[in-house]
């Protein structure tokens, strides 16, 4: 009879090999015993292999593609026949079982062609942009990405498909968007992620375009002939575009018919009345 351990257990990419022992009583104290397995101890997962004292030892075979298709929490089992003989027409058979438990395995992420992990958006213009990931993960059903719709970012909108089919939507009217000036950019880097919790990114770049400013402010004045000769007034600038550094200029460099125009840095004019021109004075009272 056969008696012992009859069981044991393996684990996907770390405990590769299981032994135990059977132990075999005979009451003819004088036979010799031989063991021998099944289709020579080659198992669809692993192969076992058993010693003249009755140990056995199971190797898993690690790369068989079931085996690396198990996740945590999976598992496969094999069972092999154990024989001894007496030599005498005495025979007992034994099963061993194993059990061969899975892990889970990283998936990796790669841009599905180089470059498609990556996009540009541009203020006011193009404001919408794409690409696709790849995922490789030898656990079944677990080579997706987990979907995201919309979901929200800092300065737009991120989606992704189960198959890694990704879109980005500038949020354009965004101030920090608009705050951009010509060739400034904002960047965002947004997580994604597969179906057993691997992450990855994909960047994005916010490209800035150049906004017009808008003046305000005292933009008329009057001078009088032999009197006030001098008008001042003050032009604000308003510029969504924070970063911008403005430089006033005046047509024909400030040089008017009847005087001349300036205006400082700061937005401030002055226009100085050429009192002698002959148009000017020229002027009656009530004339213009």
């Amino acid at each position: 009879t056969l008696s012992g351990q009859a069981a044991g257990a393996v684990t996907e990419d770390t405990a590769l090999v299981a032994t135990g022992k059977l132990d075999v009583a005979d009451v003819d104290t004088s036979d010799t015993h031989t063991w021998s397995i099944n289709n020579n101890g080659a198992g669809q997962y692993g192969a076992l292999t058993i010693a003249a004292d009755g140990t056995w030892t199971y190797n898993l075979a690690n790369a068989n593609s079931a085996v690396q298709a198990l996740t945590t929490g999976q598992s496969l089992t094999e069972t092999f026949t154990v024989t001894v003989d007496d030599g005498h027409g005495g025979v007992t058979t034994q099963a061993v079982t194993i059990t061969i438990n899975g892990t889970d395995d990283i998936a990796i992420i790669t841009p599905g062609v180089p470059g498609s992990d990556k996009g540009e958006v541009v203020e006011d213009d193009k404001l919408s942009v794409g690409g696709k990931l790849e995922v490789t993960d030898p656990d079944a059903g677990q080579a997706v990405f987990q979907v995201q719709t919309n979901t929200p970012t800092a300065h737009g909108e991120f989606s992704i498909d189960a198959n890694g089919n990704w879109t980005y939507n500038l949020t354009n009217n965004d101030p920090a968007v608009q705050g951009l000036g010509a060739g400034k950019t904002l960047t965002e880097t947004i997580t994604v992620t597969t179906a057993d919790g691997t992450t990855g990114q994909v960047v994005v770049t916010i490209v800035g375009t150049n906004d017009v400013p808008v003046l305000t402010g005292k933009a008329d004045g009057a001078v009088t002939e032999d009197g006030s000769l001098v008008a001042t007034g003050k032009l604000d600038v308003a510029d969504i575009d924070t970063t911008d550094t403005h430089t006033w200029t005046v047509s024909n460099d400030g040089k008017g018919t009847y005087g001349s125009f300036s205006v400082d840095g700061s937005g401030n004019w002055t226009f100085n009345l050429d009192n002698g021109n002959k148009d000017v004075q020229g002027l009656k009272s009530g004339e213009s």
